[in-house]
């Protein structure tokens, strides 16, 4: 950079997110967490069949042995995946 060169200030002035367990600000997820919440959920029927891929062992191939995650509850189609520089799949 030389001398004619400025850089200028930013300001970050909002956020959003979305975290599993319905909280939908930081502050929420953090006082989920304090109040040891989690937002471990069953697999939603919508997203795929678990029985289909649920199993008791580690040992067999092609498997899920939990049968729940962390889901978010809106529509993931409404994410912005290109925006993101993601396959929409993903």
């Amino acid at each position: 950079m030389n001398s004619q060169q400025r850089i200028a200030d930013i300001a970050v002035i909002g956020m959003g997110c979305r975290f599993p367990g319905d909280a939908k600000s930081p502050v929420e997820f953090y006082e989920m967490l304090l109040k040891g919440r989690s937002g471990l959920s069953e697999v939603p029927k919508d997203r795929f069949s678990i029985d289909a891929y649920w199993h008791p062992s580690y040992d067999r191939k092609g498997s899920i042995v939990s049968r729940g995650a962390h889901f978010l509850t809106e529509d993931v189609s409404l994410f912005d995946a290109p925006f993101c520089k993601m396959c929409p799949h993903s």
